[in-house]
């Protein structure tokens, strides 16, 4: 599996029809949006949202507190009161961009790609300066990968690398997709590249070894892969894309801690659940093998990744369950 890099947005200060703030207010706002982030940072919730909220009654001009007040929410247990919080500023302030990116990121966190791409594509309309437009489209181009639009996905990608040529971030995405689109020869100028830039940028060394296990070579694939693990322990692709590698050369019982680590650090993952299913295959323990398979389908594994995980079922599931 690739690592996608999700851009965040670039704050620029929008205003709407603004009420009338004095410098005053303006600078006690300004006091408050940062005792928040204080307060958040040590996960203190309550007082974070305290804070966020007199900021915004000071000074409710800035989109900027009012995406902090979502984010606060959202760390608060809160998702239903943040997403009506955030429908509530992008009315607000229907013009700018950075509203749209943040309920785009939202949707394909929770894999509603469809909606995110419309959200994306309205940040994209919005957007202010080359440089934003640049990580709308990237994200843009992230959530279409996910619906499989390779097509769609590489003129995203290509339209932010061309806007911004200098971000990591656009041409991790870029090389990401050159497989699926013919052009292969891209992937390992591309992401060689950034390592050439950045030796610690770990979702280059995520996609080499995915890169290399599409080549055939998973010796070299673990290479790569232990590298990202190395610079980040808590790198869940890696561990994931790692047992992948192991399994080809038949060390299982690494396979399955790989995995398993993998899983633990993201459940959500439909891929990793493909991953466990074949190495139990190959450990010819069929039951948790389709216990994996219908996890991954459940997680929507086939709107992403195709009908592999169907293919297994069919084979390998038909009477394993009363």
């Amino acid at each position: 599996m690739r690592k996608l890099v999700l851009l965040l947005l670039l704050m620029i200060p929008f205003c709407v029809d603004a009420q009338k703030v004095s410098k005053k207010q303006a600078k006690k706002a300004e006091v408050h949006f940062k005792t928040s982030i204080e307060q958040l940072g040590i996960e203190k919730t309550d007082e974070a949202l305290d804070e966020i909220n007199t900021a915004i009654s000071l000074n409710p001009n800035l989109i900027e507190y009012h995406l902090y007040k979502v984010e606060v929410l959202f760390m608060s247990n809160k998702p239903e009161e943040g997403m009506g919080f955030l429908n509530t500023t992008i009315k607000t302030f229907s013009e700018s961009p950075e509203g749209y990116n943040a309920r785009g990121s939202i949707f394909e966190a929770i894999r509603q790609f469809e909606w995110a791409i419309k959200d994306f594509s309205k940040a994209i309309e919005f957007a202010k300066n080359k440089k934003n437009k640049a990580l709308y489209y990237s994200n843009r181009g992230g959530a279409k990968v996910q619906i499989m639009d390779y097509e769609g996905a590489y003129d995203d990608l290509l339209n932010a690398y061309n806007l911004y040529p200098k971000s990591l971030d656009v041409l991790n995405n870029l090389a990401m997709v050159c497989d699926e689109v013919g052009k292969k020869e891209e992937t390992l100028i591309y992401l060689n590249k950034i390592i050439s830039v950045d030796s610690t940028y770990i979702p280059a060394y995520v996609n080499l070894g995915f890169k290399y296990q599409l080549m055939g070579d998973h010796e070299k694939a673990i290479t790569y892969l232990s590298k990202a693990i190395e610079l980040n322990p808590n790198e869940e692709l890696g561990y994931s894309n790692l047992s992948y590698s192991l399994l080809q050369l038949g060390k299982l019982d690494e396979a399955m801690e790989a995995i398993n680590t993998s899983i633990d650090l993201n459940p959500m993952n439909p891929y990793a659940y493909r991953n466990r299913a074949l190495i139990y295959l190959a450990k010819n323990d069929t039951l948790n093998a389709c216990d994996d398979i219908e996890e991954g389908l459940l997680k929507g594994f086939s709107k992403s990744y195709g009908t592999e995980l169907e293919e297994l079922r069919d084979e390998h599931c038909k009477g394993t369950r009363n």
